[in-house]
């Protein structure tokens, strides 16, 4: 309900209340009896009654009077009469009396259950102490806005549910108009703020209100539409993601205006981004599974065979309790011991009785890569990082994260390549090549070497700070010769393993030919043990393992002459290279004879002054 003082009706208004009537009602008098006065109010598509001081109807227009037949009433008899006795139940009567007592003009709106009609009434004091009121029906008026607010509100709760806001902006004016949602997405309240153009773009991201403003800017002068996404930073400081949409348009009037509509993408660009940076980390899981792969494939083809340690010297019993004591922990472990004493073994052991058993045991024998590409296959490198580098590539640390890394021929990593060796094993990180981004790993080292380190030390081939970093818990593997008591359980599990694998039914070693076994110094250790027994089994034609004896030759000459292990172990192998030819490689070759690697026996050959004559 709506009220106005009387100083502000309309002159209209004002002149049809102007009607001044005694004290007993007369019909139609005053300025209201004037014929053109008549002909105005019975144009009006409005019923208007007019009531003196005391409510007593003095005049009822041509709808008025229609109105009143409906209800059942003559017009002609209301005149003079009082209005509450012909109507009882009036429902805006506060609002007459208001108007009466008040001098205000009054508007209400109200719902007339005897004509089932909404009206609006406009009510004006007159000057004579009474009133006039003009009546309209606004019953589908009335709908419209039933419909209006009821689509509001389906829109409102769509916008809602879909998080989804409106706005308009007149370029010219600055006005902007937001929607309910529009407020709430931004984290503010209608009361408390105004919504403009400076105050959306202050709400943006610091890092991204240059290039919303830009676009937005550029959008406006080319009247073109506009789309983009950014972040909006809330009074509480939290952030959400939205993607604005905008179409410009032009008012009556020809003013530029744009309406648009923002969408809050906060949950889906979370879980976009949470998505993606599972799916990176599934690739890189991914490719660090094909590497582990492709790496354990090429372990099991080159693996010697081992399957478990045989023996049972008290030398060995030692080795194996030092293991037990070791493995739990997380402490480097140094295995120390000539070529083919198996050392491998012993690291696996390591690693199989630790708490890293469940994963990935990676090895590399530094002494078999080009001192080129070692940092490459430890570290890895990145796409492009050197000539050749055509893709990223996993190194071997990386591959043995949460496991156990072993470094065979550790010796042989040159010296320039050791400080980074020392930062992984001081603060578990580094670099690939190519790559400025540091790389953490959770790995326990266990390495290898059939080389005196304290010596290359002192030499200057070897840095001081990464021996000692490494000498933790040293485990030395005695040779072969030491232990000889373990020759016939060795001679046994490789007789019966090439049996099995040649399919040969090969049951027996005769006596002479383990005495003759046990006797011999096996320079090669393990690993020459076995070769010669797979040799053997070859040349088997029966159950009896026959086994080329004449091969182990009896120390003599230069050899028997020798004063030192060192002699003896060069000449021995300085007598395989002229039987073999000075031929290294190959089936026929010395270090197949020796039972060593290619590379081992190179490093050897090296380490004892040892070269090809011609």
């Amino acid at each position: 309900m709506r009220t106005t003082q009387v100083g502000n009706q309309s002159a209209s208004a004002r002149s049809a209340a102007s009607t001044h009537l005694p004290q007993t009602a007369q019909p139609v008098v005053g300025p209201l009896a004037d014929h053109t006065v008549r002909m105005i109010l019975d144009s009006t598509p409005d019923q208007v009654f007019a009531l003196d001081s005391q409510f007593r109807f003095t005049f009822l227009n041509k709808h008025a009077q229609e109105q009143m037949k409906i209800l059942g009433k003559d017009p002609q008899a209301l005149i003079g009469k009082v209005l509450w006795d012909e109507f009882p139940n009036v429902p805006n009567e506060p609002a007459l009396r208001r108007v009466m007592r008040d001098r205000v003009v009054v508007t209400d709106e109200l719902y007339y259950e005897p004509l089932g009609e909404w009206v609006e009434n406009h009510m004006f004091p007159t000057h004579d102490g009474g009133l006039v009121t003009f009546q309209r029906y606004i019953t589908q008026r009335k709908h419209t806005e039933l419909e209006l607010r009821r689509t509001a509100s389906y829109l409102a709760e769509s916008e809602r549910l879909s998080h989804t806001a409106s706005w308009a902006w007149n370029v010219g004016s600055g006005e902007l108009f937001w929607s309910a949602e529009h407020y709430r997405i931004f984290g503010v309240e209608p009361h408390s703020f105004q919504p403009s153009y400076p105050a959306v773009l202050q709400a943006v991201h610091a890092d991204d209100r240059a290039r919303v403003q830009q676009l937005f800017d550029e959008a406006v002068r080319n009247r073109a539409d506009y789309e983009t996404a950014c972040r909006i930073v809330r009074p509480d400081g939290s952030i959400r993601h939205i993607r604005s949409l905008a179409h410009p348009l032009r008012s009556e009037t020809g003013e530029l205006q744009y309406v648009g509509s923002i969408i809050d993408i906060t949950e889906p660009t979370i879980a976009e981004n949470a998505l993606k940076k599972a799916l990176d980390e599934v690739k890189t899981l991914k490719d660090q599974l094909t590497q582990e792969k492709l790496y354990l494939q090429e372990e099991i083809r080159s693996a010697n065979g081992f399957e478990e340690i045989i023996g049972n010297s008290p030398v060995l019993k030692d080795i194996l309790s030092s293991v037990k004591t070791v493995a739990p922990t997380d402490s480097t472990v140094l295995i120390e011991g000539e070529t083919g004493t198996g050392k491998e073994l012993v690291a696996r052991a390591i690693h199989n009785l630790s708490r890293r058993r469940d994963r990935t045991f990676v090895k590399i024998n530094c002494a078999a890569i080009p001192t080129g590409l070692l940092e490459g296959e430890l570290f890895g490198h990145e796409k492009g990082a050197f000539t050749g580098a055509i893709a990223k590539r996993i190194g071997r640390f990386e591959l043995a994260d949460g496991g156990t890394i072993f470094l065979d021929e550790v010796a042989e990593i040159p010296l320039e390549l050791q400080p980074k060796l020392l930062r992984v094993l001081q603060e578990h990180e580094f670099e690939r090549l190519g790559s400025t981004r540091t790389q953490r790993v959770d790995v326990r080292l266990v390495v290898a070497t059939n080389r005196d380190l304290e010596q290359m030390v002192a030499n200057g081939e070897f840095r001081n700070d990464l021996y000692y970093r490494m000498h933790v818990f040293p485990i030395i593997v005695p040779p072969l010769r030491e232990r000889a008591e373990d020759i016939p359980h060795l001679a046994r599990h490789f007789a019966q393993k090439h049996a099995r694998l040649m399919n040969k039914p090969i049951s027996r070693i005769p006596s002479e030919t383990m005495t003759a076994l046990c006797r011999y110094s096996w320079p090669g250790n393990i690993r020459e043990l076995e070769n010669f027994i797979e040799r053997s089994v070859i040349l088997s034609r029966g159950e009896v393992l026959e086994a080329p004896l004449g091969e182990l030759k009896p120390l003599h000459g230069k050899i028997a002459e020798a004063t030192s292990l060192i002699e003896v172990e060069r000449e021995h192998i300085r007598r395989v290279l002229e039987e073999s030819h000075w031929v290294i490689a190959g089936p026929l070759g010395a270090a197949s004879k020796l039972g060593m690697k290619r590379t081992s026996l190179q490093s050897k050959m090296k380490k004892l002054g040892l070269s090809r004559p011609w």
